[in-house]
């Protein structure tokens, strides 16, 4: 059991930085959003 839970599976472990890549592009999108919003 220990040794499961050390290792993540191979699609857990896409899944997570999948999620933290769109997580972070949203972010990137909404300040460049407010950064245009602010300028017009």
């Amino acid at each position: 059991m220990e040794q499961v839970k050390s290792v993540l599976e191979p699609t857990s472990a896409l899944g997570l930085l999948a999620l933290g890549a769109m997580g972070i592009g949203s972010m990137l999108n909404r300040k460049q959003q407010q950064k245009v919003t602010v300028k017009a």
